[in-house]
């Protein structure tokens, strides 16, 4: 170990020796943290780069090997700073580190709309790179898991909102509010929403007796039954699917006694398929 230290200093000192003028030994930190590269002593290269950089900030080559020396040390962070710095400071002949910087904020970066600048970037130079490719699937999965959470909230907000009103038999306005929002249709993959929904709609018609006469009502909930009923044949509880294809089976003959023939006519074959794979569970419990 004393002999390789005593080796590298001497090459140090040799260095060191070549720029024996003050402008150009500033080269020299440059120069030796390269050497210091070599042998993989990150922190003394760290050093010499550094001290070099406070002469030559806007040297790209010298930021290039900071990044590198950020890199071998773990700190992806400080790397990217300094990748962009040497980015920006080299002008065209630094460009193929955009595929550097690329591979960085696909690890680091968290900001879809800065994920979704650098590929932009990175597909100017490099269309069809490995690294586009992959910052192209960490963009699409981020802005899923977004979007998820996203609804996520809103089916919580509107839950406890429904909640509210129907805790306290405010049917009128629970109504109001699932059918409004079930329009949208924006929770249409959810067992929950649909579940309460539902009850609201049954609850409602129990109370005003008038409304299971209506087209808009009937509609609505046969809709709402047809997809709590296929929903429910998603989970293992026998139960739950035996009253759901039962409640759209009873709600669907209600429509057809009330001669609603010409739009009810599609949630037959949801009756039948929902039959058929009620009758097949039922043999198996």
């Amino acid at each position: 170990m004393a002999a390789r230290k005593a080796k590298i200093d001497k090459q140090v000192q040799s260095i060191l020796a070549e720029y024996r003028k003050d402008v150009k030994k500033r080269g020299a930190g440059l120069a030796i943290a390269k050497l210091y590269m070599t042998k993989k002593d990150y922190v003394t290269a760290k050093r010499y780069v550094e001290g070099f950089l406070q002469d030559e900030s806007n040297n790209p080559e010298g930021h290039e090997l900071l990044a590198e020396i950020h890199e071998a040390l773990g700190d992806k962070k400080n790397a990217l700073k300094s990748y962009k710095i040497a980015l920006e400071s080299g002008g065209s002949r630094y460009r193929r580190l955009l595929l550097k910087i690329s591979e960085l904020v696909c690890d680091i970066e968290s900001d879809v709309i800065i994920l979704q600048y650098w590929l932009s970037e990175c597909e100017k130079e490099y269309p069809k790179s490995c690294t586009a490719v992959r910052l192209k699937a960490h963009i699409h999965n981020m802005s899923r898991s977004e979007n998820s959470a996203t609804a996520k909230s809103q089916l919580d907000m509107h839950l406890d909102l429904i909640s509210s009103y129907t805790s306290s038999n405010q049917y009128v306005l629970a109504y109001d509010a699932a059918f409004t929002i079930n329009k949208e249709t924006k929770f249409q993959d959810d067992l929950l929403w649909f579940e309460q929904v539902q009850y609201v709609f049954m609850e409602y018609g129990e109370l005003w007796s008038e409304m299971k006469k209506d087209r808009n009502y009937n509609l609505q909930y046969l809709y709402i039954l047809r997809n709590y009923a296929y929903l429910c044949m998603g989970t293992s509880d026998v139960e739950d699917c035996v009253f759901a294809v039962q409640s759209f089976d009873k709600q669907l003959k209600n429509a057809l006694e009330l001669k609603f023939n010409d739009t009810v006519m599609e949630f037959n074959s949801t009756r039948i398929q929902g039959s058929t794979i009620l009758s097949g569970w039922c043999i198996i419990a």
